[in-house]
C-alpha cells in the first residue's frame, strides 16, 4: 500500500491532490529539461561532511547527459539541487543552491521533462503530470509518486535488466540506440596519464596527472614535466635522486614497479631519506614468486599486486560483436600529442579524441586488464 494511503487511514483524513506554491524565477529557455542529481543536504558525521542521502545518487548522470545532449537541439538542460551537489558538465544553466522550493516548483511545472532521484521533486513532478524519469537507488519503485501521468513516467530501479534513463518522453528519435554491456568500477573517476615522450603544459586538465615512466622512460622529460606541475611518477627504473630532490614539492607520489627495478632496496632508502612518498607494485601473478619480494621488502612497504583479469569472468566477451561494440573511458593516456583510451590502444596506435574517448574494443590481455576503467556498449 502506498504511504499516502497509510497516512490517510491512520489520520482519518481524506486524500486530496494538494496545491503547490510556485514562485517565478527568470528563465530565457522556452523548452528545457530539469536534472535533479542530488543526495540531499550536507551533514557532518564524526567530523566528516557527507551528503545525507548519497545512496540515492546515480553515478552516471554525466554519461546520460553526454549521450542525450547531441540530440537536444531544441531543448536546454537546467540543474537544480543544493549547492554541494556535484556539478554536471555540458548543461545550460546551473541553479544548484540558487532556488528555493517554490522556485524549483515553478521550473518543474514548466519543464518538458524531469530526470532525477527519488525525492520531493519527483513527487512534485507527478502532481504537475510532467513527463519524468526517476531513479531509485536507496529506495525502490513502490515509493513512486502517488499522483503522476502513467503514460509519461518511467521509474527505474538498480539493475533493471540493463535499462538506463531514457528521454523518449520528448518524442525524439535516437539515431544509434545502444545496449550497455559493462560499466567498470573505476569508470566514473577521471584520470590523466602521460607517456614521457613529451612535456605537456597543464592548462586543460584538473587534478594530479600520472607520468608513466614504466611504459616509456625519458628522464629529461619527466624532470621537465615535474617543473610544470605536481605529478605522480611511475617508474620501472631509477631517476637520479639528486635530480628529484629539488622538485619534490611537485612529486605527489613515486610508484615503483619492482619486477625489474635494479638496486631496488638502495633506491627505496634514498627516496625515504629524501622525504618523498612512495608505493610499490608488481605485475607478477605467481604468488610464490611475489612472496619472495614481500619478505625482502616488508619493512619498507606493502606490494600492490596489479590485476590480471580472466577473460572467462567477463560474460559479455563470450558473444561480443566487435564490429558493433565500442567503449568510452575517463582514464585517458596522452602520448606524442595524441590521446588514447588505454595502454592497449596506445600500443596498437589507435588514438581517440580528447572530448570523445569512444574507441574500438581490442582483443588482448592488456586491454582486458583495464576493463574496470571502461564503459563498454553495443550499437543495436
Amino acid at each position: 500500500m502506498k504511504l499516502a494511503k497509510i497516512y490517510s487511514q491512520a489520520t482519518g483524513l481524506e486524500l486530496n491532490k494538494p496545491d503547490l506554491y510556485e514562485q517565478f524565477i527568470p528563465n530565457t529557455f522556452d523548452k528545457y529539461i530539469v536534472f535533479h542529481a542530488s543526495g540531499g543536504k550536507v551533514i557532518e558525521n564524526n567530523g566528516q561532511k557527507i551528503q545525507q542521502f548519497s545512496s540515492k545518487i546515480y553515478d552516471y548522470y554525466q554519461e546520460v547527459i553526454n549521450l542525450i545532449k547531441p540530440l537536444l537541439i531544441d531543448y536546454k538542460i537546467i540543474q537544480i539541487g543544493v549547492e554541494t551537489d556535484e556539478q554536471l558538465q555540458n548543461i545550460d544553466l546551473d541553479l544548484r543552491g540558487k532556488t528555493n522550493i517554490a522556485q524549483a516548483n515553478y521550473l518543474i511545472k514548466n519543464c518538458a521533462l524531469f530526470i532525477g532521484n527519488d525525492s520531493m521533486f519527483s513527487h512534485t513532478t507527478g502532481l504537475y503530470e510532467v513527463p519524468m524519469v526517476v531513479l531509485y537507488g536507496g529506495t525502490s519503485k513502490p515509493h513512486f509518486p502517488f499522483w503522476f501521468n502513467k503514460d509519461k513516467s518511467i521509474f527505474l530501479e538498480s539493475d533493471r535488466n540493463g535499462k538506463l534513463p531514457s528521454f523518449h518522453l520528448l518524442d525524439l528519435k535516437w539515431p544509434n540506440p545502444i545496449k550497455t554491456l559493462h560499466i567498470g568500477s573505476n569508470y566514473k573517476g577521471a584520470v590523466i596519464e602521460m607517456i614521457p615522450n613529451q612535456v605537456i603544459v597543464p592548462n586543460f586538465f584538473n587534478g594530479v596527472p600520472t607520468i608513466r615512466g614504466d611504459y616509456y622512460f625519458n628522464e629529461e622529460n619527466i624532470l621537465n614535466q615535474l617543473k610544470l606541475c605536481k605529478c605522480t611518477v611511475v617508474l620501472g627504473q631509477p631517476i637520479d635522486i639528486n635530480n628529484l630532490i629539488p622538485l619534490k614539492q611537485n612529486i605527489a607520489l613515486i610508484s615503483l614497479n619492482i619486477d625489474k627495478f635494479p638496486s631496488l632496496i638502495s633506491y627505496i632508502k634514498s627516496i625515504i631519506k629524501a622525504g618523498i612518498q612512495f608505493t610499490l607494485f608488481s605485475e607478477i601473478q605467481d604468488d610464490n614468486e611475489l612472496n619472495k619480494f614481500k619478505l625482502e621488502l616488508y619493512e619498507y612497504s606493502i606490494i600492490n599486486k596489479m590485476p590480471f583479469v580472466d577473460r572467462k569472468s567477463l560474460e559479455f566477451l563470450a558473444n561480443l560483436n566487435y564490429t558493433k561494440s565500442r567503449l568510452k573511458t575517463n582514464h585517458l593516456l596522452l602520448s606524442g600529442e595524441k590521446v588514447y583510451a588505454s595502454k592497449a590502444h596506445w600500443l596498437a596506435n589507435s588514438p581517440c579524441e580528447l572530448q570523445n574517448s569512444e574507441s574500438r574494443i581490442l582483443d588482448n590481455q592488456t586491454f582486458i586488464n583495464e576493463v574496470e576503467n571502461l564503459f563498454i556498449y553495443q550499437y543495436e
